[in-house]
C-alpha cells in the first residue's frame, strides 16, 4: 500500500498491476499516469462519480479527465468500497454487489489530503506580510490557487 504521492514522486514502484483508492483529481491523475506507462489500473471511488471532492472543475477538464479514464481503458468503479484485501486479492463492495480484484501488485491511496500549514505558522509572526494561499490555505485544485494568489497579489 503506498501514496499516490510515494508512487508519483517515485519513491514507490506499483507494480504491474495497481488498485487507486480515490477518484479524486490525484487519483485520474494518477491512473492516467500510470496507464501511459502500460500499467493495468483500477480506479475505486466511493461516491457516484470521479471528480466530486476538491472544488469544481471547469467543465472542459472534468470531460477531458473523464474521456481520458475511458479511453486509456482504467477500469472504473464508482459507488465502491475495499471491504477486504490480502496478498492475492482486493473485495470490494459496489452498488451491485460483491466484486473481487486478483493479482494487484499493490494499492495506492489518493485520498484524505489535508492543508498543511506549519510554515506559514512558523513565520506569520516574522515576516511583515505573509498570507496563507493555495492548498495550505484549504486542499482543491491549482485553478483554486491561482484565484487565491490574484486576491492576494490585487489587494496589497
Amino acid at each position: 500500500m503506498y501514496s499516490a504521492e510515494e508512487v508519483l514522486l517515485g519513491k514507490k514502484d506499483p507494480g504491474a498491476s495497481t488498485v487507486i483508492v480515490g477518484g479524486g483529481l490525484v487519483g485520474c491523475e494518477t491512473a492516467l499516469w500510470l496507464a501511459d506507462q502500460v500499467k493495468k489500473v483500477t480506479l475505486v471511488e466511493m461516491q457516484e462519480d470521479i471528480s466530486t471532492v476538491g472544488g469544481p472543475l471547469c467543465h472542459a477538464n472534468e470531460d477531458m479527465l473523464r474521456d481520458l479514464v475511458a479511453y486509456k481503458d482504467i477500469h472504473l468503479l464508482t459507488n465502491a468500497k475495499i471491504v477486504d484485501a490480502n496478498d492475492q486479492e482486493f473485495v470490494l463492495q459496489t452498488k451491485d454487489g460483491e466484486e473481487t480484484i486478483l493479482n494487484a501488485d499493490s494499492a495506492i491511496l489518493a485520498v484524505g489530503y489535508t492543508p498543511q500549514q506549519s510554515l506559514y505558522e512558523d513565520i506569520q509572526n516574522e515576516v511583515s506580510e505573509s498570507y496563507l494561499i493555495g492548498d495550505a490555505k484549504q486542499v482543491q485544485n491549482i485553478m483554486y490557487a491561482v484565484w487565491d494568489a490574484y486576491e492576494v497579489t490585487r489587494n496589497i
